[in-house]
């Protein structure tokens, strides 16, 4: 799994805005899903406040990267139209949401236009705990030390509010240690076999459709060797001297609930094994389970499968206490 570190989380120069007819308006913004945001800017370049504002909506749109839909109606190409909503100043913006629409009378600056609209956002982010380590919903979590949640993010809620995902926020430092998430602000994207550090373009339409692609299976995630439950004759080059957390299943056929539990915790990154040839330590072989630590070489025992998983919870949550290699050689001898 690849870590990167993103910018500040913020709205990115994308987007534009549409010219409208009277048919495309109906078929854009009165037929227009549910969880779109129009605004459309009325006005005709022979209008003095019209032409210094109008570069300012463009640039709003740019600002909102995708997040809503900008239209435009020039009120000397198309008269009736714009007759139709009786205005009695240009420019005119009109705001059109999921309870209808609303007048923004706004100073016309960008961050004005996209702060009356973000009102009509409805945020769903949720709160990341430790269930979500264990979800088998597809997940994009924002990791984060800001207070405020960034409005991209809110708006990714609006748009995904309906579907079986989650977008969630995390600035809790120790959860964000229990993800193992080295660098922040960071977008990860998981459900039950993957875990993905977004590494695109910040701003909303791209973050978007990469989910998109991620929760619905199309994208293209590279296999790695080391995803596989490998056998236990490859546990000392592997594990020895590593840095990732390793655990062993001491049966030499591989067991269908330790590959299913290996999936369910995937997002733990842990190294998975099973088998009892060329092991390194001969106490091992007398366990059911072990979770080995490389980092302190040290052990944890484990009797019974249903007992792996919350154990593997407590070991990634760093709340467990360690048996020593040292320890466990000299009762031995």
């Amino acid at each position: 799994m690849i870590f990167i570190a993103l910018p500040l989380l913020s709205l990115s120069a994308s987007g534009r805005e549409m010219p409208l007819t009277k048919s495309s308006f109906k078929r854009l913004v009165e037929n227009r899903p549910k969880d779109e945001v129009w605004i459309v800017m009325l006005h005709t370049d022979s209008n003095f406040l019209s032409k210094k504002l109008h570069p300012k909506f463009i640039e709003a749109s740019s600002l909102a990267g995708g997040m809503f839909r900008f239209g435009v109606i020039d009120t000397k190409a198309q008269p009736l139209l714009a007759r139709s909503f009786n205005i009695k100043t240009q420019p005119s913006y009109i705001v059109f949401h999921q309870n209808g629409q609303s007048e923004y009378t706004g100073n016309g600056e960008p961050e004005d236009i996209i702060g009356f609209m973000s009102k009509y956002l409805e945020d769903d982010t949720k709160s990341v705990d430790e269930k979500w380590l264990s979800s088998k919903k597809a997940q994009a979590i924002l990791f984060t030390e800001k207070k405020e949640t960034p409005l991209l993010w809110v708006g990714l809620s609006h748009v995904f509010k309906k579907k079986n995902v989650k977008i969630g926020v995390c600035k809790d430092p120790s959860l964000i240690k229990m993800f193992k998430i080295e660098k922040i602000p960071q977008i990860m994207f998981y459900n039950s076999t993957h875990s993905v550090s977004y590494s695109g373009k910040i701003e909303f339409a791209e973050i978007k459709r990469v989910f998109e692609d991620f929760a619905e299976g199309r994208y293209k995630i590279e296999s790695k060797n080391t995803s596989a439950i490998m056998k236990s004759s490859m546990f000392t080059e592997e594990c020895i001297g590593g840095l990732k957390t390793c655990v062993l299943h001491t049966k030499n056929e591989l067991d269908e609930g330790f590959a299913e539990l290996k999936k369910k915790y995937s997002i733990m990154d842990y190294k998975w094994f099973y088998g009892t040839d060329n092991l390194p330590w001969e106490f091992l072989k007398n366990q059911q389970y072990c979770i080995y630590n490389p980092k302190i070489d040290g052990f944890r025992f484990i009797d019974k499968l249903t007992n792996l998983g919350p154990e593997l919870e407590r070991v990634f949550g760093a709340t467990v206490e360690w048996i020593r290699r040292y320890d466990l050689m000299k009762d031995e001898i």
